[in-house]
């Protein structure tokens, strides 16, 4: 719905000042924490500033001329502990305050965020992504209070070491305190230039970040759509690209956001230097003393690293403004219209509906449904119709009251909607919700996924009324044609037959039909599961899903008594589940006669036990030797449904995520005599009509196994003269490539 009606609800963005206010105004119901962080701090910072006095002393006393002062030492060593001990307390003490004030107010904004989504109109919800809206409630509110409670516990300490120091070294020297105080407004200017370039970027990133987390809960709580739609790589590029988006606006605001702290640290340096070199041509001219001197120092020190401290976490407090600026945006929003005070509570509903004059559409100037009118009675059943879009879902909303009509009314029981209370109204009617779908258009269109090879009525055209089944390959040979299980299984059911699918080439390790509506799948198991060619055998797979008695009459070998066996029907005996499978093994494999020896069998498990090892490899030779191929000036076209070009790689992207099989076909542009010095300058691949092999097998048909044909006929027959079928083995990559290419370059 985001994408069709493309609200833009958003209200202006406030601004970093208004965000600041606002979250000032919340700190305001927590006064108490507040007042006493700060008198905490001021404690922590005085008695933190009372040292370097008393430090000061101490040296004094130790370079006295003549003497060293001990018990004045001991007695300034006692008082530093005792300082330093109350210190500790109070910044424990608030510490505790700013935690308690800061997560208090961030579950305070988490839970009216909360309840703002409860009251907020469908179009908000609908006009958003969900992620979005998440991230949020969740992950922005968690960076803001990192970001506040980092930024309280460095701002009231900053602050009154700030005033403090200043007040210690007015008290030191009148000069040199001044000298700091001229150099001071430099550090500001930087760290604010700074800033206000800084917080763009992180809100940026706050809005991306939330798009990302859209994304993400937009595939994950769709995942099996999207598997089954095959628009797995599709999801994974959106992410890419988002993730760099956010990778992009993240590397900016970090970047901007931490020259702050180095230029205040340039800026406090010269501050420190202006007074190291004021202060010892003062105790040359006897205006301090050493000990003095040492002490400014410290408070020199002491007065600028706040600053360092306050631009240190510039960055995290900016993040937590962006993200507290969204979340603001959230609270904001206006709520659904209230009911009127005086709003009937529905009741007794019979199912009369009237619908008049109704107007309505989601953006100005975007008209989609006008001037609609329609009557519904009790026990009346109406179907609404229409294409994608036109307004079917709207006019549930509409009646639900989940959107209000811009004209006209919509009468329930003679009702209009708007006066009665929204819950009793949706509980006197059920609706069952659409699922999410990944494309538009109607469900022909889903299920066909743009098919360009036979339509639905030429399939439905070619059934006879003695057609008994349909049958297909998932990849055809050697034309190398996806099937479209799903269409062909649904065509064959409304025709009541089964489908048959040769599964041979993908093997159960890249396709499973039954998952796609098939009833029975073979294999030649001589190819991919036998891997070497050393047993010929077959297979047969009933999926046990084919109501064979609802078609009786199409299937009298199965419908009807087997004189033969017992005169057992097998559709009655042995169900849809058994009937077909049955019938196979106990009469027709004893009149045919195949039996496959104990031998034969051996070999057939042995490769079976590394099928799922062997089809990755068979693929990763398949799309590279294709892709090679694809781009080679001798090449004509190439056949592999792995390469995007391909007609048939979307289909393949449904049914065959993980890749079909190791067969390319391709053509070459010198034709008949081009092709025959491929296949005699071919070292590597072995020419075989035999395929999908552990070795690499290649055939050219005009010279082989259609040699009795002329041109014509073999293009007729879909083989023309320049096809080359090659079935990619084992082997390294490439070695197999290096060795095409030498063929490719034979050809003159």
């Amino acid at each position: 719905m985001a994408d069709k009606i493309k609200i833009n609800s958003e209200k202006k963005q406030k601004s970093q000042a208004a965000t600041l206010k606002e979250v000032i105004c919340r700190l305001g119901r927590y006064r108490i924490f507040l007042v006493f962080s700060i008198l905490l701090a001021t404690v922590s910072v005085a008695l933190t500033l009372y040292i370097p006095k008393l430090t000061g002393h101490a040296v004094d006393y130790v370079i006295r001329k003549g003497e060293v002062n001990f018990p004045g030492v001991i007695q300034v060593m006692i008082q530093i502990g005792v300082c330093t001990l109350i210190t500790a307390l109070a910044q424990w003490l608030m510490n505790v305050c700013n935690n308690k004030m800061t997560y208090q107010m961030v579950q305070d904004i988490r839970n009216e965020a909360f309840h703002k989504i409860e009251q907020l109109p469908l179009k908000y919800i609908d006009g958003h992504p969900y992620g979005d809206v998440v991230s949020r409630v969740i992950a922005d509110v968690d960076q803001f209070s990192d970001g506040l409670l980092m930024g309280f516990t460095q701002l009231f300490t900053g602050i009154a070491t700030i005033i403090g120091t200043f007040c210690f070294m007015l008290s030191v020297n009148v000069s040199i305190t001044f000298v700091v105080v001229l150099i001071t407004p430099v550090s500001f200017f930087v760290a604010n230039f700074i800033a206000k370039r800084t917080f763009r970027m992180f809100r940026l990133q706050s809005e991306i970040r939330g798009e990302q987390t859209g994304l993400i809960d937009e595939m994950i709580g769709n995942q099996k759509v999207v598997q089954a739609f095959g628009r797995g790589e599709d999801a994974t590029e959106r992410f890419d690209e988002v993730n760099k988006r956010l990778q992009e606006a993240s590397l900016r605001a970090t970047f901007f956001s931490s020259i702050t702290n180095p230029a205040t640290r340039f800026v406090n340096s010269l501050v420190y230097t202006g007074v190291g070199i004021t202060g010892a041509f003062a105790v040359v001219r006897g205006a301090m003393s050493v000990g003095q001197l040492s002490s400014f120092l410290s408070y020199a020190n002491q007065y600028t690293k706040p600053f360092n401290e306050i631009s240190g976490v510039v960055t995290e407090f900016q993040n937590a403004i962006a993200c507290a600026q969204r979340v603001f945006t959230l609270i904001d929003e206006e709520p659904q219209i209230p009911e009127t005070e005086h709003a009937v509570h529905l009741t007794d509903i019979d199912g009369n509906v009237k619908v008049e004059d109704v107007s309505f559409s989601y953006l100005p100037g975007q008209h989609l449904i006008e001037d609609f009118n329609l009557e519904v009675k009790p026990g009346q059943r109406i179907a609404i119709v229409g294409p994608t879009g036109c307004g079917k879902t709207t006019l549930i909303n509409l009646l639900m009251r989940f959107y209000d009509v811009n004209a006209g009314s919509i009468k329930v029981e003679d009702i209009d909607i708007r006066e009665m209370t929204r819950k009793s109204l949706r509980a006197g009617y059920g609706m069952v919700l659409q699922e999410t779908w990944l494309k538009t258009g109607t469900i022909r269109e889903n299920i066909a996924m743009g098919r360009p090879d036979a339509t639905e009525e030429e399939l439905n055209a070619a059934f006879q009324p003695n057609t008994k089944l349909m049958f297909g390959e998932t990849i055809a040979n050697p034309a190398l044609t996806v099937l479209d299980i799903e269409l062909f299984a649904k065509v064959a059911h409304e025709h009541g037959v089964p489908l048959i699918v040769d599964n041979t080439f993908p093997t159960p390790v890249n396709c499973r039909p039954f998952e796609w509506g098939a009833d029975i799948v073979t294999h030649s198991t001589t190819k991919y599961m036998d891997g070497h060619g050393a047993a010929l055998g077959g297979a047969i797979v009933d999926s046990g899903r084919f109501d064979w008695m609802a078609h009786a009459d199409k299937y009298p070998g199965l419908c009807t008594p087997d004189e033969s066996y017992h005169g057992i029907t097998y559709a009655e005996k042995f169900g849809k589940e058994g009937a077909f499978i049955t019938k196979c093994t106990s009469q027709l494999m004893r009149d045919f006669g195949s039996m496959q020896s104990p031998y034969n069998a051996f070999i057939l498990n042995l490769g079976l036990e590394s099928l799922h090892v062997r089809m990755p490899k068979h693929v990763e030779n398949g799309q590279a030797v294709a892709e090679f191929l694809e781009k080679h000036p001798k090449v004509a076209y190439v056949n592999y449904s792995g390469l995007p070009s391909n007609k048939y790689y979307e289909r393949a992207q449904k049914y065959l995520p993980n890749g079909g099989c190791g067969v390319v076909s391709f053509g070459l542009k010198g034709g008949r005599e081009a092709a025959s010095t491929f296949m005699k300058t071919l070292k590597l691949g072995a020419i075989e009509t035999h395929v999908a092999d552990a070795r690499t097998c290649c055939l050219n048909p005009a010279t082989s196994t259609h040699r009795q044909m002329n041109d014509e006929q073999l293009k007729e027959a879909g083989v023309p003269a320049e096809l080359i079928r090659i079935s990619l083995g084992l082997e390294d990559k490439e070695d197999l490539i290096a060795d095409i290419s030498n063929a490719l370059d034979a050809i003159q």
